[in-house]
This record gives structure tokens, C-alpha cells and sequence, in this order.
């Protein structure tokens, strides 16, 4: 009999029970934050210059992992074999594109495309894009991009390890989309 009132008592106890509220409530925000960082979201910090002016070296951002479409214009982060990279989307699965070497001008689907945010410069070739003028990459016979892939090139075009380098990257090989600027 004292035995089953000693555990009622340690039962109804608020010292028995924060312990293992507190330590339950820490479980659930570790698995909680594992979860939004894996699937939803997570936050980077730039290392180069790749991207600028719109994304500055040291600043820190936020990822959204959780997106279902790439579209033209997004800044994405990627594997490109070397770590991982940040770069805008310019082409999409379907797309055509040409890039004028001489003068810096990116045509998508025939079209000249606006850039407002990049700082072209002359001979912004790199070894992919060169290596296509040997087999007919002209404004007339541009580089079609296959489906599932993206064509990415960095803002700051004389500084940026981009798919001029590297060529299209699998949309597979996509982090996340650069959301927003975390200061």
C-alpha cells in the first residue's frame, strides 16, 4: 500500500513532470528545425563575387528548399562539382540560347534578353560556350536546352564560375532558390 501512494504522489509531482516536458519540448524543436533545414528552408553565406551586385560576398541568405518550378530569372544555389554555387537561371528546359562572345548580349529564344542586373563584358565566353563555336553555335544555330535542366550564368559576368563554363546543370542538382537577404 505505501509503495502505490509513493508513486501516486511522484506521479502528481510538478518536479517529476518539467524534466520531462523540458526535455521533451528540446526533442521536438531538434527534430523540428532537422526538418525545416532539410526540406524547407536553410540559410547560406556567399563566398565570391559571382553574383554581384545583387548578391555581395559575406551577405547571408535564406533558401527555399521547398520550391516546385525553376523559372527564368531565379537565383538559385547548385552543385556544380566544386561545392556549391549561386547563379541566376537564364534558360530553361525547351529554351534556345545564344551568347555573343563579342559583345556580352545573351539572346533567349531568338530574342535579345533584358539583363538590367548583369555587368556584361566582352568575351564572356568560357570553355563550354567556346568549345560549341567549333560545332555551329551561331545566333542562327543557338544551344537548345534540354528538359530538366537550366542554363545559369552569374550577375558580375567577367567573374562568375557559371554553365558558360560548366554547361547546363541538372535541375536535380538545385539546393534551393535564393529567397531572401537575411541581415
Amino acid at each position: 500500500m505505501e509503495e502505490n501512494s509513493a508513486n501516486a504522489v511522484r506521479k502528481k509531482s510538478p518536479a517529476f513532470r518539467i524534466p520531462v516536458i523540458v526535455i521533451c519540448a528540446l526533442a521536438a524543436a531538434v527534430i523540428i528545425t532537422f526538418l525545416l533545414n532539410r526540406f524547407a528552408f536553410s540559410m547560406i553565406k556567399v563566398s565570391g563575387t559571382g553574383m554581384e551586385p545583387t548578391v555581395m560576398n559575406g551577405e547571408r541568405w535564406l533558401i527555399d528548399k521547398s520550391f516546385d518550378e525553376l523559372g527564368r530569372g531565379d537565383i538559385v544555389t547548385f552543385s556544380s562539382g566544386k561545392g556549391a554555387s549561386v547563379s541566376r537561371i537564364v534558360a530553361v528546359g525547351g529554351d534556345s540560347l545564344y551568347l555573343d562572345m563579342q559583345s556580352g548580349r545573351l539572346y533567349i529564344n531568338g530574342e535579345l534578353y533584358d539583363e538590367p542586373y548583369a555587368k556584361n563584358s566582352p568575351g564572356v565566353g568560357g570553355s563550354y560556350i567556346s568549345g560549341l563555336a567549333g560545332g555551329g553555335y551561331s545566333k542562327e544555330n543557338p544551344l537548345v536546352i534540354e528538359q530538366g535542366y537550366v542554363f545559369v550564368m552569374g550577375d558580375n559576368r567577367g567573374n562568375s564560375r557559371d554553365s558558360r563554363e560548366f554547361g547546363p546543370i541538372s535541375e536535380s542538382d538545385v539546393f534551393g532558390v535564393v529567397a531572401k537577404k537575411i541581415k
